[in-house]
């Protein structure tokens, strides 16, 4: 997959929770591997061109038979998710709303950011609102949480850019 893609879904009362983000090199859908369920998820690109490769299932199936290292690597992958979403829940559960916001800018910047000096910029295509349905909390909360890390002079944030000043403090 080349691009950057948000993959949710919606509830009865219309509200968008955002699963994860899927970046250019990674690819989603695994779960039809596990079986033959319609999944209800929604996928919309965040990125201008985005382009995405369908390998068919029984491909996948045929080239594991082929390559038992594939096998493994897929079986790594799969244990990542899983953990990726055990992570997710607990800090659903767990964590207030302004730590689970500084976590997704952690976490994004860790993977994704750039060094400028002592500082890390992470260009990115999120919206405020993006942010609201991935953290679970609510637009309104996400502005207040990323102003007062400016007001505090821990992060610096336009449309499309955050540099953080020092992640160790944030």
């Amino acid at each position: 997959m080349n691009g950057i893609v948000k993959l949710s879904r919606e509830s009865h009362e219309q509200k968008e929770f955002v699963e994860t983000f899927v970046y250019s090199g990674q690819f989603f859908g695994e779960l039809t591997l596990s079986d033959e369920h319609v999944r209800m998820q929604d996928a919309s690109s965040l990125t201008a061109e985005t382009t995405c490769l369908e390998i068919r299932k029984e491909t996948i199936f045929e080239m594991i038979e082929k390559n038992s290292s594939l096998a493994i690597c897929v079986i790594k992958l799969l244990g990542k998710r899983l953990e990726y979403v055990q992570n997710r829940a607990s800090s659903l559960v767990l964590h207030d709303a302004r730590t689970r916001i500084i976590d997704f800018i952690k976490n994004n910047v860790r993977q994704f950011g750039q060094q400028v000096g002592l500082e890390m910029l992470l260009k990115h295509t999120f919206t405020q609102q993006d942010i609201a349905d991935f953290t679970g909390t609510s637009r309104q909360t996400v502005t207040t949480v990323l102003n007062e890390l400016r007001k505090t002079n821990k992060i610096q944030f336009r449309r499309k850019t955050i540099l953080i000043r020092d992640l160790s403090s944030l």
